[in-house]
């Protein structure tokens, strides 16, 4: 797998420059963050607020392409039904709309809280599962039970995506499966859970590509391999596990549509 490229480095990047000018030229604090406690070189873990990307025009193109590419958005609503709520995520027209108007699309507002909203219960939901690494001083890489990976990096979230979503079906054609095979399988999926389906065809495939992302000799803040530190191994978190620790994190079991 190709290394992950370094993330690029904006003046907007960092947290103390992140923020938007008010009518009379004072600095006012970015209107979308998370809260994170961050420890520090003495130990101590200070509660910080992170900016969503420092910028509107980075923050509403990371989600154009990281949220709403068509994968990305099927998993999210199937993990989190109240985004059906927005119609961003409950229509591929609205979708596609989005896509043309970006940070002035008239669903902006709402699709950006719900943005904050998922980094933040994924960073909340890292920290309980243990799935949080601190990679240096300013970067650290977080996974939740739904497969979204954060990064935060210099001070405010880098990004946030399902590693793998968007190459699921790409993996499937390219299997060297006979005529019968595949139709055994596609039976099988047919009948197939909310959860199975998620399980199999979600969560799995970010496991996997986190596993193939290298742990050296990468640049800058994308250090998203460092996960495999603490995340169990594949064989270990079969769907059942995985359908108790969902359970145990309060999440109600996946409609099967």
């Amino acid at each position: 797998m190709e290394r992950p490229r370094p993330l690029p480095t904006r003046s907007e990047d960092h947290a103390s420059e992140a923020g938007t000018k008010a009518a009379d030229g004072a600095v006012v604090a970015f209107p979308y963050s998370v809260g994170l406690a961050i420890e520090g070189s003495d130990g101590t873990r200070t509660p910080t607020d992170l900016p969503l990307h420092g910028d509107l025009r980075v923050l509403s193109d990371h989600v154009a392409r990281h949220l709403l590419e068509p994968s990305a958005r099927a998993a999210l609503v199937a993990a989190h039904p109240w985004l059906r709520e927005i119609d961003v995520f409950a229509s591929t027209a609205a979708a596609e709309r989005y896509l043309s108007h970006h940070a002035h699309d008239p669903s902006f507002e709402a699709v950006a809280r719900a943005y904050t909203r998922l980094v933040q219960a994924a960073l909340d939901e890292a920290a309980v599962l243990g799935w949080s690494v601190q990679v240096d001083r300013k970067t650290s890489v977080h996974l939740d039970s739904a497969g979204m990976l954060v990064l935060i990096g210099s001070g405010i979230v880098r990004t946030a995506f399902i590693p793998g979503v968007d190459h699921v079906h790409v993996d499937i054609e390219m299997r060297h499966e006979s005529r019968n095979e595949r139709i055994a399988r596609e039976a099988r999926e047919r009948r197939w859970s909310g959860d199975e389906r998620y399980f199999y065809r979600v969560f799995r495939p970010a496991l996997r590509t986190i596993r193939r992302f290298p742990t050296t000799g990468v640049r800058g803040d994308a250090q998203y391999g460092a996960l495999k530190r603490v995340l169990p191994a594949l064989a270990d978190l079969r769907i059942g596990a995985w359908q108790a620790l969902r359970t145990r994190l309060g999440h109600a079991r996946m409609s099967g549509r």
